[in-house]
């Protein structure tokens, strides 16, 4: 479109305003035209559909609405249906709704008569309708709708229990007197009238509820049974003190009004108000109720008379209105479709071209542009694309320029990181090679005899401190490796029982070494056994338990421990709680109290730490699913909880948490200890042979499968402070062995993560240096587990009476079986059994006898079989060969 002169070129907005304004112009001219010719059609139709029928619509529809009403009305009366009120609610609201119809279309009658009538119809109604619900609550509400009933429940209830609390008064202050034979007969009449009166009221206040007739003959004989005792109890008014006197007057009063109210009573239910929602409805709602249905029904037959004669007129103009119609609809047709088309090419095409565009930058084209056609809105849209289009373009490539500076920033980071863990580890390896002195000769030299007092302090403190550093370090570790998510948590099967067990038992003592007290409180529904890492578990107690010790110097520390519901019935939910008595925190400590490092103020610096417990342990709790809360006050002690949810396990199957243990030499003694070739750990050697042990070394994998199948050791100990490849290797090299399979194997890691070594094949982790109590303990385990799979000797068999010919195996496959079979390996015999009943089908029946022996842990027998055979050069032949002597 051209620009206007002077004005410059139009925008959508001004061409929008043309079309619509041109349109407007037509509509007013289409409306004139219609206007004109049906005018006179319009006044006549409007005088019949505008104000006669539906006049006599609302009238019809206003009568039957009352109607409704009224039937709604009785209905509840008779019922009590709390429908009944809602529908009259229903039928009520249609009726005003009609009634104000037609008060505003009596305006608009030519006729004053009826516009009156409507107008004493609308009076009427206002007046009537504050009766229904009059009516409902007198029906509602017993004590308004039935006055001899309030009578009877308020009036002569008040009275009777002010007469009754007289003669209470009256009897207890006779009882305080001498119990003369006067007294009592005083006590006698004042409980014959107590008890006639009471007769006499109830049946009074029956009858009021009731109306029935039979309370009503019953009480007159109560009434002349209770006055003969009034005046037996009048006569002996000089027997009384002048309290007892004020209550005998109490008494009468009250009795003479409970007497006039009797009168009240019965006037009440013989007469016609005996129920008020009845009266109103017989005097007052239906007879006005009958004059406004009488109102309704002339109104509306005069409205349908006069709807019938305005209708007549209307029929004559119809036809000229139709065809003015039809011409102008036309006309608007034309100009609808002009407009149309004008749109379109101006407006809706070069949108569509925008769209294009937008669509090709959304795609990633950032090079598509859009051709600007106009000046008008669409035309500076268009600018704006591409002026949008060019910066977005700058725009990304400055992202991609810093998202390579952040890559080369979190590449940094990253080696950083794995610098900073490698120095913790070699920190880690540093300090513990000396403490693993310290604390090694420390034991070795607590448990040497003849030491005094003042030897014994002195070397529990080296201990204690070479304890404490071990703790910290351990602390930093952890941190280290949970920031660097290589915590991993090893649920298990364990006892609750034992590990609070031992936990307690170390906490109680701590505590009765301050002068405190300590408390467990256990749930008896904890369950049995769950899965979870105990020691990770463990860790977080003691150290929420420790600290409450630390942080008291009087009162008590104490956990409780409470199981919560559960919606799965597998799982468990079980909440910690560990309070104390002590100093407490302020809200400004408790902001600050799980963050690394981090101790309180200076008072709370003077207990030691590292301030990385909390922090630990806040972490570990959320990896099990939970969160530790604090409440504390500064001197009022403080409480910490958390909950978890764990997995319910069978109890038979659960690891028994143990501290200490027997003496490890007694149990198992020959053990292999498997190092680095130079040099060898000296402190941790003088530690085990102190402790009874006797040690074999050997270097590396290759060496110490050769001493391990030489010298069959009671049990063999990986030092992984070797390079890690050589200590899996090693670990390896042994659990692959057939011979070794059944000897028990632990690992010995400075860090003591057993994560790192869980596919290893080791049979447990212990960290360094040695604790030989956790040493102890930890042997006991392994025996327990492989004890309990053994399971009782079985009988002997006896010899069968006809020697079996077995098919012998080779003189090497002997060998090995009995080497297995002398150091116990039955998993390993019952493997080379399905073997060599795989290989050859022939040696069937001789794998099915040992595989038998395996299973019932016949060493003995298997051992003395093999070697008879041995002895009588079996080998893939079939000699004539006894059967075996069965038995340990």
């Amino acid at each position: 479109m051209k620009a206007w002169p002077g004005f410059g070129a139009p925008g959508i907005g001004a061409k929008l305003t043309l079309a619509f304004a041109a349109l407007a112009g037509m509509t007013f001219v289409v409306v004139a035209l219609a206007w004109g010719a049906g005018q006179r059609v319009t006044d006549d139709i409007e005088l019949s559909e505008v104000v006669r029928r539906p006049a006599s619509l609302a009238c019809a529809r206003a009568q039957a609405d009352l109607l409704r009403m009224q039937l709604h009305v009785r209905g509840y009366l008779v019922l009590s249906d709390p429908a009944d009120i809602e529908q009259y609610r229903a039928a009520r609201k249609s009726f005003e709704a009609e009634m104000a119809a037609l008060q505003s279309m009596s305006n608009q009658w030519p006729e004053a008569e009826d516009a009156r009538a409507v107008r004493a119809l609308v009076d009427g109604y206002r007046a009537w309708a504050e009766l229904p619900q009059q009516l409902f609550e007198l029906h509602d509400s017993p004590l308004k709708n039935r006055p001899a009933l309030r009578l009877a429940r308020v009036e002569v209830q008040t009275r009777l229990v002010r007469i009754l609390d007289a003669v209470d008064g009256i009897v207890e202050r006779q009882k305080l007197r001498e119990g003369d034979v006067r007294s009592r007969e005083l006590l006698a009449d004042l409980l014959n009238f107590q008890t006639s009166f009471d007769a006499m009221a109830t049946n009074l206040m029956a009858y009021g509820a009731s109306g029935e007739v039979n309370f009503k003959l019953t009480y007159g004989p109560q009434l002349a049974t209770n006055a003969a005792a009034w005046k037996a109890l009048s006569a002996r008014r000089g027997q009384l003190d002048a309290r007892q006197r004020e209550l005998l007057e109490v008494i009468a009063r009250n009795r003479a009004e409970v007497t006039d109210l009797a009168l009240r009573i019965v006037s009440v239910v013989s007469g016609e108000r005996a129920y008020e929602d009845l009266y109103l409805y017989r005097t007052q709602v239906a007879p006005q109720a009958d004059v406004l249905l009488g109102r309704l029904a002339d109104l509306t037959d005069r409205q349908q008379a006069q709807l019938g004669s305005s209708l007549a007129h209307a029929r004559t103009g119809l036809s000229s209105v139709k065809v003015g119609a039809a011409v102008a609809g036309v006309v608007a047709v034309v100009i609808a479709v002009a407009m149309a088309y004008v749109f379109r090419r101006r407006v809706v095409l070069p949108l569509h071209r925008l769209t294009r565009v937008a669509e090709r930058v959304t795609a990633g084209d950032l090079e598509a542009r859009a051709e600007v056609e106009s000046s008008d809105e669409v035309g500076v849209l268009a600018h704006g694309i591409n002026t949008m289009t060019a910066r977005l373009s700058e725009t990304i490539r400055h992202l991609e320029s810093i998202f390579a500076e952040a890559q080369d920033a979190k590449a940094a980071a990253e080696v950083a990181n794995r610098a900073k863990s490698r120095f913790l580890a070699s920190m880690s390896h540093e300090l513990r090679t000396p403490l693993n002195a310290v604390l090694g000769y420390a034991q070795i030299l607590l448990s040497e005899p003849g030491l005094s007092e003042f030897q014994v302090n002195r070397l529990d403190k080296i201990r204690t401190g070479g304890e404490h550093l071990l703790a910290m370090i351990n602390d930093v570790l952890d941190l280290s490796r949970i920031e660097a998510g290589k915590l991993d948590l090893q649920p298990l099967p364990m006892r609750l029982s034992g590990l609070l067990g031992a936990l307690c038992g170390a906490i109680r003592a701590a505590a009765e070494r301050k002068g405190l007290s300590f408390a467990s409180d256990v749930d008896p529904d904890l369950p049995a056994a769950v899965q979870v890492d105990g020691k990770r578990l463990e860790q977080v107690l003691l150290n929420l338990l420790d600290n409450a010790v630390k942080f008291t110097d009087h009162g008590q520390v104490s956990l409780r421990l409470r199981r919560l519901e559960s919606t799965d019935a597998a799982r468990a939910c079980i909440r910690f709680e560990v309070a104390d008595s002590g100093v407490g925190m302020a809200p400004a400590q408790l902001a600050a109290l799980f963050r690394p490092f981090e101790q309180g103020d200076d008072s709370r610096r003077l207990h030691g730490g590292t301030g990385l417990g909390l922090a630990i342990s806040q972490r570990i709790v959320a990896m099990m699913g939970g969160n530790i809360e604090v409440e504390s006050r500064p001197g009022a002690g403080s409480l910490f909880r958390f909950q978890i949810d764990v997995a319910l396990a069978d109890a038979d199957a659960a690891v028994v948490p143990r501290r200490g243990g027997a003496d490890p030499a007694a149990v198992w003694r020959r053990i292999l200890l498997v190092e680095a070739a130079p040099p060898r750990d000296a402190d941790l050697a003088e530690r085990l042979q102190a402790c009874g042990f006797e040690l074999a070394f050997a270097d590396g994998a290759a060496s110490a499968v050769a001493k391990a199948r030489r010298q069959v050791p009671d049990l063999i100990l990986v030092d992984a402070r070797m390079p890690p490849a050589q200590a899996f290797a090693a670990i390896r090299r042994l659990r692959e062995d057939a011979l070794l399979r059944g000897i028990a194997l632990i690992a010995l890691s400075p860090t003591a993560a057993a994560h790192e070594l869980a596919d290893s094949g080791a049979d447990a982790v212990l960290p360094l240096p040695l604790d030989v109590a956790v040493f102890a303990a930890t042997i006991g385990e392994l025996r327990q587990r492989r004890s309990a799979g053994a399971g009782p000797s079985a009988p002997a068999e006896p010899a069968p009476d006809a020697s079996p010919a077995w098919v012998v195996p080779g003189t090497e496959e002997l060998e090995l079986l009995h080497e297995l079979a002398r150091i116990g390996n039955m998993r390993s015999i019952g493997e080379r059994a399905d073997h060599l009943a795989g290989v050859n089908p022939d040696y069937q029946p001789f794998a099915r006898r040992l595989r038998d022996l395996a299973q019932r842990f016949q060493s003995r027998a298997i051992l003395e079989w093999i070697s008879e055979l041995r002895s009588a050069g079996a080998g893939d032949v079939t000699p004539p060969v006894r059967g075996p002597t069965l038995g340990l």
